[in-house]
């Protein structure tokens, strides 16, 4: 799994980025910072793509979402496809209530 440390170092695999622990106002910053790392490595491999899991979100809130669309834009400027994996139940009701499950991948 890629994480900040690994996407810090410039040691991106394939392998999904696996969103871990709290998405609150304290941790969204970094979060985001470290995610868009991610995903400006893998515009550089060729294919260019990566798929987020987010099944290590410890509870589901509007920023996780606010995360993944943030994401989104940033992929697409970097030309990126970007997957989101199969969300935990509560993510996917914050999704679909929010309106976006066809907006995001």
């Amino acid at each position: 799994m890629v994480d900040a440390a690994s996407a810090e170092s410039g040691q991106i695999t394939q392998e999904p980025y696996l969103v871990q622990g709290e998405v609150n106002l304290r941790t969204f910053s970094e979060q985001r910072r470290a995610g868009e790392e991610a995903i400006a490595a893998a515009a550089k491999r060729p294919g260019a793509n990566i798929d987020f899991d987010f099944s290590g979100v410890e509870a589901a809130t509007s920023l996780s979402v606010a995360l993944m669309t943030d994401w989104f834009r940033f992929a697409q400027t970097q030309v990126c496809e970007m997957r989101i994996l199969p969300l935990p139940p509560g993510l996917q009701l914050i999704v679909e209530f929010s309106g976006l499950s066809s907006v995001l991948p």
